[in-house]
């Protein structure tokens, strides 16, 4: 801080400064003027520290973004999922739906964005096809043949994956289930 005093018609200032710790205001050592030769001719040092060790300071809020990268793979809630489908049903059966969840911002780019497919399904035997389909966007799994036979296969194991729009993927498996029924007759032993 200074202060301006008028002494004796000359211009004269007391000198204080901030500390350099920030701890209060340190005196200076007196009465300096500012117009007198005499005066930096009897401290030149005390002066010049005081014009080279002032400091401003300003203060402002900054806001840092983070940006999302493809850090996390799809997962499912449950490493096996259930569905069951009726047997001796036609084709395009509802079995169930898979779904999982990425952690990456939905927001920003496709790391979150998930798509499903079947990595390990069922074929069968006499045609060769697979038996079951998933919907790539809903996870909605169908048979893809009919007719299937609960007395021949009570349940089927299928591996769904999830992919995620940065290559990273989860899976599950779905143990499929069929549901019986009356499509047996009895019949007699002998």
């Amino acid at each position: 801080e200074v202060h301006q005093m008028p002494l004796r018609k000359l211009e004269k200032h007391y000198v204080k400064r901030l500390r350099t710790n920030g701890e209060g205001c340190e005196d200076y050592g007196g009465i300096f003027s500012t117009s007198s030769k005499e005066t930096y001719e009897k401290d030149p040092l005390n002066l010049q520290d005081m014009r080279r060790d002032q400091v401003h300071v300003a203060e402002t809020v900054v806001t840092v973004l983070v940006k999302d990268i493809n850090d996390n793979a799809p997962v499912f809630p449950n490493t096996t999922m259930y569905g069951e489908v009726q047997e001796n049903g036609p084709i395009d059966l509802s079995v169930g739906v898979v779904w999982a969840w990425d952690a990456d911002d939905e927001q920003e780019g496709t790391n979150a964005r998930l798509t499903y497919s079947i990595d390990k399904n069922v074929i069968e035997e006499l045609s060769g096809r697979p038996i079951f389909t998933v919907d790539p966007l809903s996870g909605l799994i169908r048979t893809a043949i009919c007719c299937l036979d609960r007395e021949t296969t009570p349940e089927y194991h299928i591996q769904v994956v999830a992919h995620d729009g940065g290559g990273l993927k989860g899976t599950c498996t779905v143990v499929v289930r069929l549901a019986d029924v009356n499509d047996n007759s009895p019949r007699l032993t002998r």
